[in-house]
């Protein structure tokens, strides 16, 4: 945590949060390179770890504290008990990082991160699903404050996005964005596609102007840091993504209000 703070500063940037994965649930036994409980955030130790550093850099860099936590339709009720349960936590991110799978004649939850998720259906049918569990997900789900890389799905298909078009997927990629605007909630402008082989950010240009017509009004911007050489990469792309859509600010969270910030 201390040397991504350090990286921070040395990119610049005034303000960071922290936001540490909870995907209670997650299929573990489908990831074989993940230990279980990887994504177990113990929030009470991030947060005692996280303290002791905010009081060190007070004054040099503005530190708060977040959580991720990885959405499922059924998930809403225990994420909101602990989110009352700890106040501390200032952003919440909800994500979509699984999507149903034919298995055996039935569905499992997977997570297309991992190629085996594209083996038994088409690119198109595992985008088609995926959009369709995440709009199950944000309707079930209404407690974050941004959601997360709204096409994730996308950096992993087997051609990186190359032949994704968010009009083949606008009936229901919109209804995702429209109840979003609807609740006053941001839409995350998430980075990490562009070091993973692909050309847009994660949500695509067309999808951050489309949030705008319908009445989106807050963008937070995330680089997915996972590696402290991660923190603010493609930030410069993210501003030029958010003016090429017309935007003119973003916002970040303090206490779980939102804060303009003008570009």
């Amino acid at each position: 945590m201390q040397d991504q703070i350090e990286s921070a500063i040395r990119a610049g940037l005034r303000i960071l949060t922290f936001t540490d994965h909870l995907d209670l649930d997650y299929p573990y036994d489908r990831c074989p390179d993940l230990k279980d409980g990887a994504f177990d955030l113990d929030i009470p130790a991030a947060y005692s770890s996280f303290s002791a550093l905010k009081e060190m850099y007070a004054g040099r860099i503005e530190l708060h504290f977040g959580i991720e936590m990885g959405l499922l339709p059924y998930l809403g009720p225990t994420y909101e008990e602990i989110l009352a349960e700890h106040p501390e936590i200032e952003f919440v991110i909800g994500s979509t990082h699984l999507s149903s799978m034919p298995a055996d004649g039935g569905e499992i939850y997977a997570d297309p991160y991992y190629l085996s998720f594209f083996e038994n259906m088409t690119v198109e049918e595992a985008l088609r699903r995926y959009f369709r569990f995440s709009l199950e997900c944000v309707e079930r789900c209404g407690f974050f404050d941004s959601y997360g890389h709204l096409d994730y799905i996308v950096r992993y298909t087997p051609d990186k996005g190359l032949t994704y078009k968010y009009e083949d997927y606008a009936d229901v990629i919109d209804p995702i964005l429209r109840l979003l605007a609807e609740r006053g909630t941001a839409l995350e402008l998430n980075t990490s596609s562009l070091r993973k082989g692909c050309m847009e950010p994660n949500p695509c240009r067309k999808i951050l102007r489309r949030f705008k017509e319908l009445g989106g009004k807050m963008i937070t911007v995330g680089s997915d840091a996972h590696r402290t050489n991660e923190i603010a990469a493609d930030f410069g792309e993210a501003e030029r993504a958010l003016r090429d859509c017309g935007y003119d600010s973003y916002y970040v969270f303090r206490n779980r209000v939102p804060v303009e910030m003008r570009l």
